[in-house]
Order: structure tokens, then sequence, then C-alpha cells
């Protein structure tokens, strides 16, 4: 007698089958179902010479599916640092045979981490890197043999679940670093960063640095400067996975470059036969805390105007300035000479006098407003502006008005008594 799956007949129930070797009418034979579930038997007699073939009515009976045994056998490195990879091995066993089919999933506490994994000869390895910082302590490993998306489903074995194992996850270390901005000398060290970044952050998290302060390491002039950046910390929501490297931070591709001096010859204005007006410089500008006293070398400043020069337009210039931390503009001035004025003595006529008369004074102005001096020829004498009359007779006294630099000497103006 045949005895198989009632969906298989003639040979191939006899290949997937049992043989029943009767005797005195009656026999037995094993039977190992591949999977659980409902089954259906038949059992084909083939029949003799003395005997014709006969089929029993199919027979039902239950195979439930097998228990088995999940267990996280390592966990590796332990402790990890975040976002580095943690491989989990997982064995699935059952009495009997070896477990090769279902998946395992990795749960810490009730959220799944890591991928379905299949299990292949009873064993799965299941990588997860994104644990967050701290101790893990409930983490454990599911079995399932169907439903989901597991790529090898069967129907032969229970789900089971492993006991928890402990994983313990350490800060990840970034590196800060930064970059300078170029800019124009203002006597101080304070630097703009163009960039400040970290090196190692896992995946889209969100961590950013944050910078103290920046500096040059000089307030001068210079290319490839250092610039230090300091009180470095992290911020962002996924701050606490991480931990920075150093507080401190260097670039040394930033300049500072010379800011602009414009110096200024001073302007004036001389008479032809004058003295040379002394020329000066004007400074725009400084930067805060610099003077004319910080400069390397300060310009010297001229005309090309003479005592001697005509009158007219002569240019004023400075130049020759040094200091590593300007770039200097020259501007002119200008210088005017001026022809001396003509000028003019009132004095009026005076009337005559008796000898023994006493002295009296006399005046006389120019139109310049210099003072007039005075001189007396004839029968009289003079001392300052007064007259003495020396005897009778005629008396002549002069104004006179030399000049000065701006004035031409006036013409002489006499009178007589």
């Amino acid at each position: 007698v045949d005895v198989c799956d009632a969906a298989f007949t003639g040979a191939q129930c006899k290949a997937d089958g049992c043989t029943v070797t009767l005797s005195s009418g009656s026999g037995h034979c094993s039977l190992t179902p591949s999977t659980a579930g409902i089954k259906s038997l038949n059992a084909n007699y083939n029949g003799n010479s003395s005997f014709s073939t006969s089929s029993a009515s199919a027979v039902s009976y239950t195979v439930s599916r097998a228990d088995t045994a999940t267990t996280i056998t390592s966990n590796a490195p332990n402790p990890s640092v975040y976002g580095q990879a943690v491989v989990f091995g997982v064995s699935v066993t059952h009495t009997g045979s070896t477990v090769s089919e279902g998946c395992v999933q990795l749960f810490d506490g009730v959220t799944a981490v890591g991928s379905l994994t299949s299990v292949v000869s009873g064993n799965a390895s299941v990588s997860v890197s994104t644990l967050s910082v701290g101790l893990h302590s409930t983490l454990t490993a599911r079995y399932t043999d169907s439903g989901g998306s597991c790529p090898s489903n069967g129907t032969t074995y229970v789900g089971s679940t492993s006991s928890s194992v402990s994983q313990t996850v350490g800060q990840k270390t970034l590196t800060p670093s930064i970059t300078g901005n170029n800019k124009v000398y203002d006597g101080t060290t304070t630097a703009t960063l163009k960039t400040q970044t970290l090196t190692g952050v896992v995946g889209s998290d969100n961590v950013s640095l944050v910078v103290g302060a920046a500096n040059f390491a000089t307030s001068n002039v210079g290319h490839g400067l250092t610039v230090t950046a300091t009180g470095l910390s992290l911020s962002g929501t996924d701050v606490s996975n991480y931990v920075l490297s150093t507080t401190t931070a260097t670039d040394n591709s930033a300049n500072i470059t010379p800011a602009p001096l414009t110096i200024t010859a001073s302007s004036g204005s001389m008479t032809s036969g004058g003295t040379v007006p002394t020329i000066t410089a004007s400074y725009a500008t400084f930067v805060p805390g610099d003077s004319v006293s910080s400069l390397t070398t300060q310009p010297t400043c001229s005309t090309t105007a003479t005592s001697s020069s005509a009158a007219g337009s002569y240019p004023s210039t400075c130049a020759g300035a040094v200091d590593p931390n300007y770039t200097f503009t020259y501007v002119p001035g200008t210088v005017t000479v001026v022809g001396k004025t003509d000028q003019t003595i009132t004095f009026g006529p005076l009337g005559d006098k008796t000898y023994g008369d006493p002295s009296f004074g006399v005046s006389a102005t120019a139109s310049s407003g210099l003072p007039v001096s005075f001189n007396a020829s004839g029968n009289c004498s003079i001392s300052g502006s007064t007259v003495t009359i020396t005897s009778a007779g005629s008396c002549t006294v002069k104004a006179s008005q030399g000049g000065n630099s701006n004035y031409n000497p006036a013409p002489d103006v006499s009178q007589s008594f």
C-alpha cells in the first residue's frame, strides 16, 4: 500500500510517500512532513494476482510548526562609537534540524533597528549603525518564519525572541576646521571666518560648529597669516551624539592688505620777495590708534615757490612716506605768490610859526596803515614827530614810509613853513 499526500498520484505518490508491506492485511510506514499545516493523506493498494487495486478515502491531520530558540551570539565592537556599524550575530535553532528559512529583525526595546535579515543555515548577521549614544540594555532579536517583507518566508517554524543584550555607544569625535576671510588693515587682530565646518558628522545629523572668537596672529599687513578660532562648541538637535576633538582651530591662508591713506600738501600764499610758507601734510585717514608717528617714514613736503618767485601759483607737494600697513595717495596744494601793493602818505600843510614858539607835533598816515617816519631840514629839527624851531627862516618836514614785504615804499610827502 502506497501512502502519500492526497495531491500525489501514481508514481509520484510512490516516490514522495511511504510504502506499507501488508501482513495479515495490515501494516504501517513513517512519513516526515516537510511543512506545517493541515495535511490530507491517501492510501492506494496496488493489488496482486488474487486481489484488485483499491484506494482509501483521504484522511486529514495537522502538522504544527516547530518551536525555535533565538540567541544573540555576539555584538561587536562593544563598546562602539556613534555611527559605527555594530554587527550582531544571531542563531536560530530547533530540535532535530537546521533552520534555513525565515528572517531576523533586531529591536532596541520596541523599536526595530537594522534591516530584516534572512536566516541561512541557522544563522543571521545583522549590522546596525543607528544606535544613539548611551547604554542600550534591551536589544533583542526576533525570529519570524512568515509575514512581512522577509524574502525567505516559510511555514515550518514558530517565531521566537532572544534574551536581551547590552550595547554601549560612545560619542563620536568631530574635527573642526576654519578658513579666515581676508581683510584690509584696521589696526586690530579681529578676524571673520569664511567657513567653519565639522568633519565626521553622520548622515544629515543636525549639528554645527559655534565659534567664540577669531583673531589674526598679528594686526599688521601680511599674506598667509594664521587665524585662530577659540571657544569652539557644538550646537544642534543631535549635539548629544558628538564631542569636539579640540576647542581651537587654525587657518594659515588669510591675508591683511594695506589700508588707503591720502596725504594732502598744505596750500598758502606769500608776497613776492617775502617768506615762503612752510608746507605741511594732512592725512585722511589713519585707522583708529594710528597717527603720523606710526609711519615707518614720514613724508617730506615742499613747494617750488621761492622768495624771489614772481607773482603766480606754484605747486606744493608731499612724498616719501613709507609704511607696510598703508598705500599712499598724494594730493598737491598751491602756493600763491602776489606782488607788493603801492601805498600813499597823507600829510597836511603846516602853518607858519614865529621864532621862539614852542615845539609842536606833526602827523601823517600811510594808506597801508604802516607807521610814517619824519625828518626835517632848514631852520628846525625833529625828534620823532615833534618839531623844534631853531632860528628864523624856512623849515621843511618830510614824511616817509619805506614799505615791507607786502607794500612798496610810499612816495615821500614834504611840507614847509
